[in-house]
């Protein structure tokens, strides 16, 4: 039974009818009787209260609440350190989940032969699905193996795996939104054994905010990437969120976006970037650098006009939430 093999663990801060929603999914799951252990990061909303019902109705599901908020990356690296299955799943509090048909991610458990099983991806990834692997021959299928596991629900691993050198990693990597970007760069130095779900089963909620703009959430990006010794595969990782979200045209737009509302630091962390760019990035993003703030607020009203008026959609506004963490 899968139960016997996979845990589950929750990371969660501030979002109580976001973890309500996740537990009643998964609760309605094959995942249902999974051990599931939720690490509450001193939320002060209603959570306790989701936790004590969930806990009290079903003797599978276990709470750890932090006497204070020791951050969303901390809270991470608590989650690897509990673990004690043979597999574990950390997820979010605030992410959808498809769970049509996951007979094949229970198999490839079950069977205990991978040592990833990737179930979501962050971005586009919906026509390479059924893949088996080593992270290297996905990445010469055209997966985007370390943007696609950046999405920390997105996978599940062998705990084993997670060695205490990877956690010594997470701790590094807490300021830069990545803290498993260790283990990440392990499965591909290691050769791990790797599947992809033929179902997307983690969707993520892209309605929700974020702490960092486009341009912060790049700086950590590409300083994540640094710890990637083959040159070739760390450039063509830098790369991989641009080509992910539809080419280049989204270099250009995280950098009109960090002009705009990264006036006090634009250069200084475009700098910080620029340095760890391969040299065909630097071609690319020099002239963008310097277009002047006030191009970029005209095109930005522009195509927000396009948008509203021309294709009848509206773009979603900028949000940077405070309360996550």
């Amino acid at each position: 039974m899968v139960e016997e093999k996979l845990g589950i663990t929750i990371i969660t801060y501030n979002r109580a009818s976001y973890l309500d929603e996740t537990l009643r999914q998964l609760l309605s799951s094959p995942f249902k009787d999974c051990k599931i252990t939720i690490l509450d990061n001193c939320s002060p909303d209603g959570t306790p209260v989701i936790c004590e019902k969930y806990s009290r109705l079903f003797n599978h599901i276990a709470t750890v609440r932090h006497r204070h908020n020791i951050g969303a990356g901390a809270n991470y690296s608590r989650a690897v350190e509990i673990s004690d299955m043979q597999y574990t799943w950390v997820i979010c509090d605030d992410d959808t989940f498809n769970f049509t048909d996951v007979s094949d991610v229970i198999d490839a458990i079950m069977g205990g032969s991978f040592d990833i099983i990737i179930v979501g991806s962050p971005g586009l990834f919906d026509a390479q699905r059924g893949l088996s692997g080593t992270p290297l021959d996905l990445i010469k299928q055209g997966v985007h193996y370390h943007y696609v596991l950046s999405f920390i629900p997105g996978f599940i691993y062998r705990t084993e795996k997670y060695d205490s050198q990877c956690l010594i990693g997470n701790y590094k990597l807490l300021p830069y939104s990545y803290p498993h970007f260790a283990i990440i760069d392990k499965s591909v130095r290691e050769n791990f054994n790797v599947y992809v779900s033929a179902q997307l089963i983690v969707i993520r909620n892209l309605l929700g905010a974020t702490h960092n703009t486009l341009l912060s959430w790049y700086r950590h990006w590409v300083y994540s990437c640094s710890i990637i010794e083959d040159s070739k595969l760390r450039e063509l990782t830098m790369a991989s969120p641009f080509k992910q979200q539809g080419g280049y045209r989204f270099l250009m737009m995280f950098i009109g976006h960090g002009k705009i509302f990264n006036k006090g630091t634009f250069y200084k962390e475009m700098m910080t970037i620029f340095v760890r760019f391969s040299w065909k990035l630097r071609l690319i993003s020099l002239p963008m650098i310097f277009i002047p703030r006030p191009v970029y607020i005209v095109m930005r009203h522009t195509y927000r006009f396009i948008q509203e008026k021309i294709f009848k959609s509206t773009p979603a506004p900028l949000e940077i939430d405070k309360t996550r963490g």
